[in-house]
């Protein structure tokens, strides 16, 4: 009788094979991994988004029990209301909405000014105002908040505080919106 000890394995073609095709799975799954970065500054423009409409909203209600006041104060902070009724910062235009980003926010991120929103936002918070709105987001040094038209049209996630009716520039919104783009 004839023992056989034929010890059956994988060949080598085999094992190269499977290298292959994990190597190509690993390829088309990175890009996915990596990209956790973009989602994670999503994430904080949208809790930011958020938390300055809930604020907004606050300041808001606040305004309809004392009806017909200029100036409404909570917490130890005061806030200028519009004709309205919805707050708005001391001061115009750009100065206007990073003072309101200080007084809505508890311990806010730093915000820069930005005299031109078609231009690329330096990296960090920023906000540009305008006569009705205020945006705000978070600059990439590459891309600006809007286009050179002035429409909303950037890669650049941000998001406007309409404290009037605004219709213009492809922005619109009632007073105490709070819209996001590109988001």
């Amino acid at each position: 009788m004839k023992s056989s000890r034929y010890v059956q394995g994988f060949t080598l073609i085999e094992l190269i094979i499977v290298v292959v095709i994990l190597g190509i799975l690993a390829v088309t799954a990175a890009p996915k991994f990596i990209s956790l970065s973009d989602d994670a500054d999503l994430a904080v423009i949208k809790a930011q988004q958020a938390s300055i409409k809930t604020a907004i909203n606050l300041v808001y209600a606040r305004t309809q029990i004392n009806k017909g006041a200029s100036s409404i104060t909570t917490n130890g902070v005061t806030f200028n209301i519009d004709a309205s009724g919805w707050p708005v910062g001391s001061g115009t235009g750009t100065t206007m909405c990073i003072d309101l980003w200080n007084k809505l926010l508890q311990d806010p991120e730093p915000v820069s000014a930005i005299s031109n929103p078609t231009t690329a936002v330096p990296v960090g918070w920023h906000a540009f105002g305008y006569t009705g709105l205020c945006i705000y987001g978070k600059g990439d040094g590459e891309n600006g908040f809007t286009n050179s038209s002035g429409s909303a049209v950037s890669n650049l996630p941000f998001f406007v505080y309409f404290y009037q009716d605004f219709n213009q520039f492809g922005y619109s919104g009632t007073a105490g919106e709070v819209r996001a783009y590109n988001l």
